[in-house]
């Protein structure tokens, strides 16, 4: 699944996350907004940057505990 995530286009990354994801929260870090999504037992977070109005990247989180949430 990581590797045929990694290789759609991010609009197709985010059409994937628009439709099938699960809003979790956000954070901030510097400049950009990190929403994190949930799909199946899958984390994702889109990276938001608001000086460009532009979504950076969309990746999988590999650890959990590096979204700055608590479960």
């Amino acid at each position: 699944m990581k590797e045929q995530f990694n290789n759609l286009s991010l609009s197709d990354k985010y059409e994937l996350i628009s439709s099938k994801g699960k809003y979790i929260g956000v954070r901030e870090y510097y400049n950009h907004f990190i929403n994190l999504h949930l799909i199946e037992e899958t984390f994702y977070e889109l990276w938001y940057f608001r000086p460009t109005n532009r979504i950076e990247k969309i990746e999988i989180l590999d650890d959990p505990k590096k979204t700055g949430f608590v479960y």
